[in-house]
C-alpha cells in the first residue's frame, strides 16, 4: 500500500503540476542555500564560497525560471510554444554552469590542502568548454527546431552533449574525494553521497535517451526523487560547514580573549616579581652588611655561639639572595626580555672555570672527570651557557653521594652536545617529565635532604630553548643520571 502511494506520488511529480511543485520546493532550498553562502562569503571572501554562491545562484535562478514558466502554463492556461526555441537550452546551460562551479567548489577543499596551483588553469579551460557547448547548443537547437517544429529537446543530439558534460563533472569530485585518503577533511562521505545521488538523475536520463529515445514513462518517474534528495544533501553539507565556521570563529574569539587576559596577567606578574624582588634585595643587602660587620667584631666582641648563629644567618641570607636572582632570571626568560649575546667560546675553558664547584665535589669525595676536548669551540652566549653548566654540575654534585661525575662533549653533523653524567641516586621515570617544572624538586618535601629553590632546571630549560636547542635526561634509580644539552651550530636569534 505504501509502495503504491509512493508510485502515485512520483508519477504525480512527472506531470506538469508535479513538476511545478518540485521546482518550487527546489527553488526554496536553493534560495535558502544561496542566501547562507552569500552571507558568509560577504564576511570571509573565500574562493570556495564564491564558487558555491555562483553554483547555487544559478540553480536557484533556473528553478525560479522554470517555476514561473510552469505556473504561467498551468494557471494561465496558455501554451508556451514561443519559449521552446531557447527555454530547453537555457535550462541545460544554467544547470551545467551550476554543476561546473559546484564540482570545482568541492574539489577546491582538497586543492587547498595539497596546494595544487593548476586548478585555476583547468577551471578556466572548463568554463571555455561550457561556453562553447552552450552557444553551439543554442544555435544547433534553433536550426533543429526550425527543421523539425514538433521535435522535443531530447530528440536533439546536443542534449546528449549536455548529458555527458554534466555526468563528467559530477563524476570528477566523486573520483577526487574517493582517491583522497587523508583524514583531515570533514564530511567526505556526505559530499560523495550528495554528488552520487545528483549523478543518478543524469545517468537515468542517459539510459532513457540511449535505450528509449528519452520517452520512457517509468524512467521519467524514477528520476523524480533524486534532484530533491541531492538538494537536501547539499543543504545539509553547507549548513554543517557554516555551523563549523561559526563554531570555529567563536572558539577563536574566546582564545583571543584568553590570550589578552594571559598577556595582561603576565605583565602584572613581571611587574610584581620585579618590584617584590627589588624590595627584597634592598633590606637583604643591609642584613648581609650588618652580619658581616658583626662577624668581624665591629660592634664588639662576639662569642663562639654568636659567630655560629651569624654564620647560619649569612648562609640563609645567601640562599635567599640566590632564590631572588633565580626568580628574576626566570621571569626575564619567560617574558621574552632575555637576549642572546652569541660568541665563539672554548667549551673546555668554560667548564674548567668553576673551581668552587670542583672543590665542593672534592670535599664530598667525588671524582670529576672532564672529557671535553681542549679545542672544542662552539657558538653560544657565554654567560647564559655558564649558568646552564653550573646548574647542571651543582645538581649532579648535590644528588651524588659517592662515585664520579663525568663531563663530556661531542659534535654531530648539525648539533653539538654537552653531557653531565653522575653516579647518584637517580630519578624515577615518572618524575623525569616534571624535572623542568618551576619549584619542582625530586622527593617528598618532608623527607628530602637536599635544599634548593626548584628553579635551577626550569632556568636551564629556558636558556637552552633560547639557544634553539633541547635538553634530555636519562636516569635509573640507584645508578645515576645523565643530562644532555643539544644545541645547533647555527643559532637563529
Amino acid at each position: 500500500m505504501i509502495i503504491d502511494a509512493l508510485h502515485r506520488f512520483f508519477f504525480f511529480l512527472s506531470t506538469t503540476e508535479g513538476i511545478l511543485l518540485k521546482r518550487i520546493i527546489e527553488l526554496i532550498f536553493f534560495t535558502l542555500i544561496t542566501y547562507m553562502i552569500v552571507s558568509e562569503f560577504m564576511r570571509t571572501h573565500e574562493k570556495e564560497l564564491r564558487y558555491l554562491s555562483i553554483a547555487f545562484a544559478a540553480l536557484a535562478f533556473q528553478k525560479f525560471l522554470l517555476s514561473a514558466v510552469f505556473a504561467y502554463e498551468i494557471f494561465g492556461n496558455v501554451s508556451l510554444v514561443v519559449l521552446k526555441p531557447f527555454l530547453p537550452v537555457l535550462e541545460q546551460v544554467l544547470e551545467s554552469l551550476a554543476i561546473l562551479f559546484l564540482s570545482n567548489a568541492f574539489i577546491f577543499a582538497i586543492f587547498k590542502k595539497i596546494a595544487n596551483k593548476s586548478q585555476m588553469f583547468f577551471f578556466r579551460i572548463e568554463l571555455i568548454i561550457w561556453a562553447i557547448i552552450s552557444i553551439a547548443g543554442e544555435i544547433g537547437w534553433r536550426f533543429y527546431i526550425n527543421a523539425n517544429p514538433g521535435a522535443e529537446f531530447f530528440d536533439f543530439k546536443g542534449y546528449s552533449v549536455f548529458l555527458i558534460f554534466n555526468i563528467f563533472f559530477l563524476l570528477v569530485p566523486i573520483i577526487y574525494w574517493l582517491s583522497y585518503r587523508k583524514k583531515d577533511i570533514k564530511y567526505r562521505g556526505n559530499i560523495i553521497l550528495a554528488f552520487s545521488v545528483y549523478l543518478i538523475t543524469w545517468l537515468i536520463r542517459l539510459v532513457n535517451l540511449m535505450f528509449y529515445g528519452g520517452d520512457s514513462p517509468r524512467l521519467l518517474v524514477a528520476e523524480q526523487p533524486f534532484p530533491i534528495l541531492s538538494a537536501l544533501l547539499f543543504t545539509q553539507i553547507i549548513y554543517l560547514k557554516l555551523v563549523d565556521k561559526a563554531t570555529l570563529k567563536e572558539k577563536l574569539r574566546i582564545s583571543e580573549q584568553k590570550y589578552e587576559t594571559e598577556k595582561r596577567l603576565s605583565k602584572m606578574k613581571d611587574e610584581f616579581v620585579s618590584v617584590v624582588s627589588h624590595e627584597l634585595k634592598t633590606p637583604l643587602t643591609s642584613m648581609k652588611l650588618y652580619i658581616s660587620l658583626l662577624k668581624d667584631g665591629k660592634f664588639g666582641q662576639t662569642s663562639n655561639e654568636q659567630i655560629k648563629a651569624l654564620e647560619v644567618m649569612d648562609e640563609e641570607s645567601n640562599r635567599l639572595n640566590f632564590l631572588i636572582d633565580d626568580i628574576l632570571n626566570l621571569s626575564r626568560l619567560e617574558s621574552g626580555k632575555a637576549r642572546l649575546r652569541l660568541e665563539n667560546i672554548n667549551l673546555y675553558e668554560l667548564v674548567q672555570q668553576n673551581n668552587m664547584h670542583y672543590r665542593v665535589a672534592e670535599d664530598k669525595g667525588l671524582k670529576v672527570i672532564t672529557l671535553v676536548p681542549k679545542k672544542f669551540y662552539v657558538n653560544a652566549d657565554p654567560d647564559k651557557f655558564r649558568q646552564v653548566f653550573i646548574n647542571l654540575l651543582s645538581n649532579a654534585i648535590k644528588y651524588t653521594i659517592k662515585g664520579s661525575i663525568t663531563i663530556s662533549a661531542k659534535k654531530s653533523e648539525k648539533y653539538w652536545e654537552l653531557s653531565i653524567k653522575d653516579t647518584g641516586m637517580g630519578i624515577e621515570k615518572k618524575n623525569i617529565a616534571k624535572l623542568f617544572d618551576k619549584f619542582y624538586q625530586v622527593g617528598d618535601y618532608m623527607t628530602r635532604t637536599q635544599s634548593g629553590s626548584g628553579l635551577g632546571l626550569a632556568i636551564v630549560k629556558k636558556i637552552v630553548e633560547l639557544h634553539r636547542g633541547k635538553i634530555k635526561v636519562e636516569s635509573k634509580i640507584g645508578k645515576g643520571s645523565t643530562f644532555t644539552v643539544i644545541l645547533p651550530y647555527q643559532i637563529k636569534v
